[in-house]
């Protein structure tokens, strides 16, 4: 389940820089996160790269921040098992800082920051799960999870004016993911505690590659812009530690004895680095059209063919009660078969610039996802079977000091729709989670 995370951001990306130059002024991601076309300043470097080409002062430079504000989870589980699982409490953070420079008829720069993913995230969710299956015994999991997470990105990019309407841009980008995620869980059977997972810690580690072709058909009202992306190798290693208390008397599941002293276990595995192509390769293919001076439209597609890989995960397996073993749980290596099914996303948008200096724009995308996971370990076989739409605005201005000094605000609102099915041997859950959200940011640019 952790790569289905991975889908739902692609679209989030964030607000870019400004300048009293014409290049610099952010346009493009307020015009509904576009990337092929619509110049975004220097944050062109983490765009098309052929955008660069529009650069008309020597050097630009550029920062942002965003938050997010408000976010609510609407979950709907249907399982032999009651599942209630609370709003996390969560902490999503974004930013990036670029600078590039123009040198006759070519561009380069470097960014670093966020693209695709929350520079930084952190959440906290409890949840608790009761399981009747074995009637008139009941179960019951009261479970604590936190998670933090930091994606940084770096981009360098070089671009070439062919002739005065046309210019190619060529990228490569390098970053490195950390994610930890921490769980603690009492046991209780009838109301008696008779274990708790004290400890119960898994740590991602994964350094990613990507790169980018773009060209770029420009005149003084209109653009044609075309983006390909060879898609994301990743190298990633991961640890698993977990300890667990048995409070339990006797033989496992006992509930007629009072609780022993602690009995503690621990337990730890890691997997050694391994190579996996997360993210087939995409085209974007994009227009604007200037149709007044007051008026702009945009729109892009994005296509992603199908793309399959193979991961390797640990988690652990059993139960605090009933597993034959002392320390209740044990730590397990499964296989995953990933398959991303053909997926296409719309972006586009408006800006109105109805006085000199401020300008306002709209925008709006769609996404939609299906996705296959195969697992298997020594229990047997599971798939997963699910769904994504996504369905984002985003609103923006532009203010012009006339100091060199640009900024602008922007308002991302999302909404999520997820359904997904689990199945392993008899068992079967359905997952469904409408994920709403806004975010906000500012950014500051400025050209010399």
């Amino acid at each position: 389940m952790k790569r289905m995370k991975l889908l739902l951001p692609a679209l989030l990306v964030a607000i870019v820089f400004l300048s009293t130059h014409a290049y610099a002024q952010p346009k493009g991601t307020l015009m509904g996160g576009l990337v092929s076309i619509v110049s975004d300043g220097p944050f062109d470097v983490s765009r098309n790269p052929a955008l660069l080409s529009l650069q008309t002062s020597q050097n630009a430079a550029g920062v942002f921040i965003r938050l997010r504000p408000y976010d609510k989870h609407e979950y709907c589980v249907e399982a032999p098992i009651e599942i209630d699982r609370g709003q996390p409490k969560v902490i999503y953070a974004g930013g990036m800082a670029a600078y590039s420079r123009k040198s006759g008829s070519s561009s380069w720069g470097f960014a670093l920051g966020e693209v695709g993913n929350d520079l930084v995230s952190y959440s906290k969710t409890k949840m608790r799960t009761f399981n009747t299956m074995m009637s008139p015994i009941v179960i019951a999991d009261y479970e604590t999870e936190e998670t933090l997470e930091t994606n940084p990105m770096g981009f360098a990019t070089y671009a070439l004016r062919l002739s005065d309407a046309d210019a190619v841009g060529f990228q490569v980008c390098a970053g490195y993911s950390y994610k930890k995620t921490s769980k603690i869980k009492d046991t209780y059977v009838d109301s008696l505690l008779v274990g708790k997972l004290a400890k119960n810690d898994r740590i991602i580690g994964s350094v990613k590659f990507s790169g980018g072709i773009g060209y770029l058909h420009s005149t003084a009202d209109s653009q044609v812009g075309l983006l390909l992306k060879p898609g994301v190798a990743v190298i990633e290693n991961e640890k698993y530690n977990y300890t667990f208390i048995d409070l339990a008397d006797g033989a496992p599941g006992s509930m007629t004895s009072p609780p022993a002293p602690d009995d503690s276990r621990s337990a730890g595995k890691s997997v050694a680095d391994r190579f996996m192509y997360a993210k087939g390769m995409s085209i974007t293919v994009g227009g604007y059209q200037k149709l007044s001076p007051l008026f702009g439209l945009a729109f892009e597609a994005e296509f992603t063919p199908e793309n399959s890989y193979t991961d390797r995960n640990l988690d652990i397996d059993g139960t605090a009660v009933y597993d034959d073993e002392v320390s209740g749980y044990r730590i397990v290596s499964s296989k995953d078969f990933l398959t991303a099914k053909n997926s296409v996303v719309l972006r586009g948008g408006v800006e109105i610039s109805p006085y000199d200096g401020i300008s306002f724009f709209v925008g709006g995308g769609y996404n939609y996802q299906d996705i296959s996971i195969i697992s298997e370990n020594d229990e047997g076989k599971g798939q997963t079977q699910g769904k994504m739409e996504f369905f984002y605005t985003t609103f923006g201005v532009n203010y012009n000091t006339r100091r060199d000094i640009n900024f602008a605000f922007i308002v991302f609102t999302g909404k999520i729709v997820s359904d997904y099915r689990v199945e392993k041997n008899s068992f079967s859950i359905r997952m469904k989670d409408t994920y709403t959200l806004l975010d906000a940011g500012i950014a500051v640019t400025t050209a010399f």
